[in-house]
């Protein structure tokens, strides 16, 4: 990203991830309408800023910020909203800084998340489901076959935990920007 333009570009994040929040724990959602334009702006100012390579760096950040958000999506359900946001995010701040705001958008989501569960007294539940997803991780890595549950109807199971996650890529995009607006 061009030094030039980083007020411009962190100014949109930080305010279309707040705006994503704000949608997300009113209505539960991260609406096309604010994701689609994000991009294809996003797109558009870095082809003018960057040229090419400004083109190709937007293109790879959305790819890599949306990727493991899609997985997501496709095999734990849910909603693609907020892999549509990570890319639209991605693609304003390019590859190298979207890594950083990737790491900074997790740690929010597991900060928040046990806020979450401490707060609604499910702490424990929290930690067993992290401790079954790690063993899961690990069979899956060394071969196994396992068996996963998915909720494929969006519907709440009695115990589970839902989080609005636009908070979460919000609260990410403010750690990161304010990093990369302070050096």
């Amino acid at each position: 990203m061009n030094d030039k333009y980083k007020f411009i570009t962190w100014g949109v994040v930080i305010a279309a991830s707040l705006f994503g929040a704000i949608l997300d724990v009113r209505k539960g959602i991260l609406p096309n309408v604010l994701t689609i334009p994000l991009v294809i702006i996003a797109f558009s100012f870095t082809l003018l800023t960057g040229g090419l390579t400004g083109f190709l760096n937007s293109l790879l950040g959305c790819i890599v910020l949306a990727l493991p958000y899609f997985v997501l999506f496709a095999f734990a359900g849910g909603g693609a909203g907020d892999a549509k946001m990570m890319g639209a995010v991605g693609s304003w701040v390019g590859l190298q800084q979207g890594l950083i705001v990737l790491l900074c958008v997790c740690l929010a989501s597991v900060m928040i998340g046990f806020a979450i569960a401490f707060f609604k007294k499910q702490a424990k539940i929290l930690l067993s489901s992290v401790i079954v997803d790690l063993y899961t991780i690990v069979i899956i890595i060394l071969g196994g076959k396992i068996r996963l549950k998915v909720n494929v109807n969006g519907q709440q199971s009695p115990g589970e935990l839902t989080m609005p996650y636009g908070v979460a890529i919000f609260a990410g995009v403010c750690l990161a920007g304010g990093y990369f607006l302070c050096i």
